[in-house]
């Protein structure tokens, strides 16, 4: 779901104020006015390792510190060894066992179609009719081609 809601956000403009690397003089500003492909290319290397450090953590907790993993009988979407991460907020905490079993499964789906919407929009101006609405979106196909 990140990777669609990040698509969105970036083409909107809608950025933080201020300076994304204070040594590099970048600004979020000058970011929010590339297309997103581009905005990752413009990102200084140190900002690119630090996301891809946030997510390797992430997935290290999730992946190799829960047990059992969900596909060795585990269930999917149960972040046990993450504590807090999946409702930091405690709202499921009063929950009964089947409505927390329908909220897992609800994420499961909006994930999945969050999925389905990312691949839509890198598609979109490489193919063309591949979407019924004609949306601008910025172009994705240095990106796609290559699939």
């Amino acid at each position: 779901m990140a990777a669609f809601v990040g698509w969105l956000v970036a083409v909107s403009g809608v950025h933080f104020p201020g300076l994304c690397s204070f040594s590099e003089g970048v600004s979020f500003e000058d970011l929010s006015k590339l297309a997103p492909l581009e905005q990752w290319s413009a990102l200084p290397a140190l900002g690119k390792q630090q996301i891809i450090m946030a997510i390797g953590i992430i997935e290290h907790q999730s992946e190799w510190k829960t047990k059992p993993h969900y596909m060795k009988g585990g269930t999917p979407g149960s972040y046990k060894a993450l504590k807090s991460f999946w409702d930091p907020a405690g709202l499921t905490s009063k929950m009964s066992a089947e409505k927390l079993e329908r909220q897992r499964l609800s994420e499961l789906k909006n994930g999945r179609l969050a999925m389905l919407g990312i691949t839509g929009v890198l598609i979109a101006n490489t193919v063309p009719g591949s979407i019924p609405l004609p949306i601008a979106f910025p172009d994705a196909a240095p990106f796609v081609l290559p699939f």
